[in-house]
């Protein structure tokens, strides 16, 4: 049996072609950059969904498989997002650094 892990969860609909804005805690953007597929918590399930696009710049979206509008992805909005505990990198293989700008 999978365990998972949580590194966000979506946010409301953005645009019209079915893209999702997105909140993922830094230390896994990595890992999720790299995932090909998530699973999104739904009626106390982890759902799999393939990724199809990821943009990274303001507002950081997520274009998913057979979503391909707004209203289509509104039901995937308020989702937990979860990666299989197996998907996750090892510390020595991350290339990404976060740096924490305290002032």
């Amino acid at each position: 049996m999978d365990t998972y892990q949580s590194i966000g969860f979506t946010k409301k609909t953005y645009g019209v072609k079915g893209e999702l804005k997105l909140n993922i805690e830094d230390k896994y953007l990595e890992d999720f950059s790299q995932a090909a597929v998530l699973f999104l918590g739904i009626a106390g399930r982890k759902i799999p969904y393939f990724v199809e696009h990821i943009n990274f710049e303001n507002p950081f979206t997520l274009k998913l498989e057979d979503f391909d509008s707004k209203e289509s992805a509104i039901e995937l909005t308020g989702k937990e997002i979860f990666v299989r505990a197996t998907d996750l990198l090892k510390e020595e293989e991350k290339v990404f650094e976060i740096e924490d700008n305290l002032v």
